[in-house]
């Protein structure tokens, strides 16, 4: 059996790893653009990682607080749930349904939360290799992740949050006047971006895109981080502070790092 002090020093470990590679996971989401899908799938890889080791954390504190302050004797108690975020936020839920003071559920009423949950799980299990795998033949039901995203995620976005602001007019007009000898960029569903009209409607999408995608991921890790803190039972709660903040202040931040708060 291991000892009380290591087990908490295990536990912090964890809690530091989860909570720094979340953080990035959402800087990441936050930068991303036609120009640097090198953020999105880093964002991706990071925000999975997050998520699935903060709510296992949640889980084996609901085991502990449950067994007499005793760890599952071996790890088969999370290997079962594998990397399938849709199962683990389901028994963080649960978890979060015996709490005496339950975290607001309100964001799983949103489909669009749902369509970030479902794509984060089918990446965590099946898309991290995408690139890879299709280069050596393989095939695969769905799209492309970050295909995916565009479709699922950022039409929506852009459907409930984009106006066409007097600034963006003028960055809009700016980008038609200059101009260039050529334009050749890929969108983010695998189309070619060939016009300058085409460009610049794009770019002026750019910030809308990225900062709702970030907050709608912010949300889904709020909702876990706030769940971590009340079933923590080693006194870890603040290396999640930063995601247990409003909307409001974290539209304003474009690094997430619990170190710095």
């Amino acid at each position: 059996m291991t000892n009380i002090s290591y087990q908490i020093e295990l536990v912090g470990r964890e809690t530091e790893l989860a909570s720094k590679i979340v953080g990035d996971g959402l800087t990441f989401l936050r930068k991303y653009s036609f120009g640097g899908f090198g953020y999105f799938y880093s964002g991706l890889f990071s925000l999975t990682i997050g998520l699935e080791r903060i709510a296992k954390l949640i889980l084996l504190f609901d085991y502990y607080r449950s067994n007499d302050n005793n760890f599952p004797a071996n790890n088969k108690y999370l290997r079962k749930l594998s990397h399938n975020h849709c199962k683990l936020l389901d028994e963080v839920r649960k978890v979060n349904s015996t709490l005496d003071n339950p975290v607001n559920e309100e964001l799983f009423k949103d489909q669009l939360t749902i369509n970030i949950i479902n794509i984060l799980s089918d990446f965590a299990r099946f898309h991290r290799y995408y690139n890879l795998d299709i280069l050596q033949g393989g095939s695969y039901q769905k799209n492309e992740p970050l295909a995916r995203w565009e479709n699922e995620v950022n039409k929506e976005i852009l459907s409930r949050h984009f106006h066409m602001t007097a600034k963006l007019h003028k960055l809009h007009d700016s980008i038609l006047a200059m101009q260039p000898t050529n334009v050749n960029f890929v969108r983010e569903n695998g189309g070619e971006i060939t016009n300058l009209i085409d460009y610049a409607d794009n770019i002026v999408r750019i910030e809308c895109k990225q900062t709702y995608s970030f907050l709608y991921s912010y949300r889904l890790v709020r909702f876990v981080s706030r769940v971590f803190r009340q079933i923590d039972h080693f006194q870890l709660g603040e290396l999640l502070a930063i995601f247990c903040q409003s909307d409001s202040y974290a539209k304003t931040r474009k690094i997430l790092d619990p170190y710095k708060g």
